[in-house]
C-alpha cells in the first residue's frame, strides 16, 4: 500500500505513525510546505514541492505571514503528474488552510487518491461549535467537503465517554516508542518540554513551586527550542529568573536538542510537566508515558485526553499556579505512589500507544 501524508511541516508527533507504516511494508512518502529548525529525518525526509508562481506574488502583495506558510500551493501540473506516477492509495491531509485544503483534494481526486483528512482536534467535533450562530458556516463547511470529495476524517483526540460510531469519523490514535526504562524515584525529578515562548509557561511552572524547589531539592530539565529572536528573548528572561532566584543547582536549561536524544532525558526523570496553556496535542505527554513517566498538563492540552486523572498522571486547571502546585504536592508527599502511577503510565502506553494498537484503529478506517 502507498500512503501519503501531507503536513504543514514534519512534526515530531507524526514520526512513530510514519514509523507504524513502514513496518506494515507500506510505502510512505511525506510532502510539507516547510522545513522546520528542528526536525528528525532519521526514519524518512519530507519532500517540498515547487511553490506556484501565483502563491509567491500574492504573498508578497499582500504581505501575507501565516503560520506553517498556509497560502503555499505546490505548481499544480508537475504535482498532477508526480502523484500520478506514483500511484499513491491514500492521502492523509492535514487540514491547513481553506484554499490549500480544497485545490489539494481537488488534485487528489483528479489522481484517484483516496482521501483522510487529519486534524488534532476532538472527535466530539465541539470545534465546529465555538461560534454559536444561527447558520454554523464551519460545520456545513466540514460535512460539505466529506461529502463531495468522498472523504473519511481522523483524529488522534477524543473525550474518554465519547462514542465515536459516527460514519466516516473515527479516532486514530497517536503512536510513540516504549521504553520500559528503570526510572529513580529516590527525589523528584522533573522533565518539561517546549519552545522558548510565553505560552508554553516556563516561568509560570517555576513560580508555583518556587519555594518548594530547594526545600524538597526538585530538580527541572526544560528543553525548548531556540530558532528565532523572540525563542532568544525568551530564553534569556528564563535565565534571569534562574539567576535571580538561585536556583542554578536545580534547574537545568538545555537547547535545541536532537528528537533522538530525548529518550535519554525520559530515563533520567520521573514526573513529566507540560504547564502549556491551550497546547493543540503535545507529542512529549505520550512519548513520557511509553518511558513510564508520571504526566501532568493542563485541561486545554489536546492529549491530556490520554491522561486517567490520578492513575497516570494529572490534569490542572489552565494557568492556574494553584492547582499546578496542588497535583505536584500530591506527587511529594507520597513519593511510593509516584512508582505506582509510573508503573499504570507505562501499562497505559502500552495498551493505547502502540503500533499494533495504531493498525487496528488504521484497518478500521479504511475497510
Amino acid at each position: 500500500m502507498n500512503i501519503l501524508f501531507l503536513l504543514p511541516r514534519y512534526h515530531t508527533n507524526i514520526i512513530e505513525t510514519v514509523n507504524s507504516h513502514l513496518k506494515l511494508g507500506h510505502k510512505v512518502e511525506i510532502h510539507v510546505k516547510n522545513y522546520g529548525y528542528i526536525e528528525d529525518y532519521s526514519n524518512l525526509k519530507p519532500l517540498k514541492f515547487e511553490e506556484l508562481y501565483f502563491t509567491k506574488v500574492l504573498k508578497k502583495i499582500f504581505k501575507f505571514k501565516t503560520i506553517n506558510n498556509s497560502f503555499y500551493l505546490p505548481r499544480p501540473i508537475k504535482y498532477i503528474s508526480y502523484l500520478k506516477k506514483n500511484k499513491f492509495n491514500y492521502a492523509f491531509l492535514r487540514v491547513h488552510g481553506l484554499l490549500y485544503t480544497y485545490v489539494i483534494s481537488c488534485i487528489l481526486k483528479i489522481c484517484g487518491i483516496k482521501i483522510i483528512y487529519y486534524q488534532q482536534t476532538n472527535l466530539d467535533l465541539s470545534f465546529l461549535n465555538v461560534n454559536n450562530r444561527f447558520i454554523n458556516i464551519r460545520k456545513i463547511e466540514f460535512y460539505f467537503r466529506l461529502k463531495i470529495f468522498n472523504a473519511k476524517w481522523v483524529t488522534p483526540l477524543k473525550n474518554n465517554d465519547y462514542k465515536y460510531n459516527v460514519k466516516n469519523l473515527f479516532y486514530l490514535p497517536f503512536v510513540v516508542q516504549l521504553k520500559k526504562y528503570k526510572l529513580n524515584f529516590s527525589n523528584l525529578n522533573i522533565l518539561t518540554i517546549g519552545k522558548f515562548v510565553n505560552r508554553k509557561n516556563h516561568i509560570f511552572f517555576l513560580e508555583s513551586i518556587l519555594d518548594l524547589i530547594i526545600l524538597k531539592n526538585i530538580k527541572i530539565t526544560i528543553v525548548g527550542e531556540l530558532s528565532n529572536n523572540d525563542h532568544y528573548i525568551y530564553y534569556k528572561k528564563l535565565l534571569s529568573f534562574v539567576k535571580k532566584n538561585k536556583l542554578q543547582n536545580n534547574i537545568f536549561i538545555k537547547k535545541n536538542i536532537d528528537h533522538n536524544k530525548i529518550y535519554d532525558l525520559y530515563k533520567d526523570n520521573n514526573l513529566f510537566v507540560l504547564p502549556s496553556t491551550n497546547e493543540p496535542a503535545s507529542i512529549s505527554i505520550l512519548e513520557a508515558m511509553g518511558c513510564g513517566l508520571v504526566t501532568i498538563c493542563s485541561n486545554t492540552c489536546g492529549t491530556s485526553t490520554y491522561i486517567k486523572n490520578g492513575k497516570n498522571g494529572y490534569i490542572f486547571k489552565d494557568n492556574s499556579k494553584k492547582d499546578l502546585r496542588k497535583k505536584i504536592t500530591f506527587i511529594l508527599d507520597d513519593m511510593n505512589n509516584l512508582k505506582k502511577m509510573s508503573d499504570i503510565s507505562y501499562k497505559y502506553a502500552d495498551s493505547n500507544l502502540s503500533s499494533e494498537n495504531y493498525k487496528n484503529h488504521f484497518e478500521n478506517v479504511i475497510k
